[in-house]
């Protein structure tokens, strides 16, 4: 029984050291992924970096960038963006699917989408209005929430 308590504490004490060490880093604009800084460059160009981090986690890190307008855009460590959160403003068009942008004018007129995320399994969005919709990777319209 002592030996198994003092494995768990042990392993307890390996765990949080490892937490401990997964802080966001500061980066300045300059450090990010040639390609987030492309992305940046060319979807938000009017809309400077306010700062940036670097958040090494178990699953290879992720830059989280806040713009000066409040904008948030994650970017894996390859420069791809993940999530988009424009919250009040509009996700640029061209960043956002064809069909998931043809779907969501066509069904929902009048509204914008706000936010979106994007995983391997689908993507995630937000409108303007707080209504929240998923699609799948074929862009198939797969679950709508208010």
């Amino acid at each position: 029984m002592k030996k198994i308590s003092i494995f768990l504490l042990s392993l307890l004490t390996t765990v949080s050291a490892f937490a401990a060490t997964d802080d966001n880093k500061p980066v300045r604009a300059e450090e990010l992924p040639a390609k987030a800084k492309t992305f940046l460059a060319t979807y938000f160009a009017n809309d400077p970096v306010s700062f940036a981090t670097l958040d090494n986690d178990w699953f290879g890190g992720t830059y989280e960038v806040r713009l000066q307008s409040g904008s948030e855009i994650d970017f894996t460590k390859e420069g791809e963006w993940t999530a988009i959160d424009t919250k009040p403003r509009t996700v640029p068009t061209e960043v956002i699917p064809a069909p998931i942008y043809k779907e969501v004018s066509s069904r929902f007129p009048g509204r914008t989408i706000t936010k979106i995320d994007r995983d391997r399994r689908d993507y995630e969005l937000e409108l303007n209005d707080g209504l929240e919709l998923t699609f799948n990777l074929k862009f198939d319209l797969i679950g709508i929430d208010d």
